[in-house]
């Protein structure tokens, strides 16, 4: 038994391993030529002595990581006991930004806690 995948690039499915070559292998790893938002398809299917079965239903993935780290959030205004906190957006390195996590530094000044009551990173109107 081996296997054949191909990937979707420009509309037309190519060979990634398999076709041409002997692959038993159950999974694959492509450790290059991939780009951050990008959305691949992928098929496979099965080789036995009589021959290739039918391909898989396709699969499609977009490729995303961790959105860039903000290294500051500046206080930008102190009123009557409120505080704004402002950062600019990072980039979202393939995936749109669902939440923020607001930690704030503790009176021991050393653990922090996360504030959900007021800064729960989910009212865009808080967050936009």
């Amino acid at each position: 038994m081996s296997y054949n995948l191909e990937m979707q690039i420009g509309g037309v499915f190519s060979e990634l391993v398999g076709q041409t070559t002997y692959f038993q292998s159950t999974s694959y790893l492509i450790q290059a030529g991939i780009s951050s938002g990008q959305l691949y398809s992928f098929r496979v299917r099965a080789r036995n002595k009589w021959g290739f079965g039918p391909y898989s239903v396709v699969v499609q993935i977009r490729a995303a990581t961790n959105p860039n780290r903000e290294l500051t959030a500046p206080v930008t205004a102190n009123d009557g006991g409120k505080i704004l906190i402002a950062w600019s957006k990072p980039q979202n390195r393939g995936s749109e930004i669902v939440e923020y996590e607001i930690a704030i530094l503790t009176s021991d000044g050393v653990s922090f806690s996360d504030e959900t009551e007021f800064c729960n990173g989910l009212d865009p109107a808080i967050v936009s």
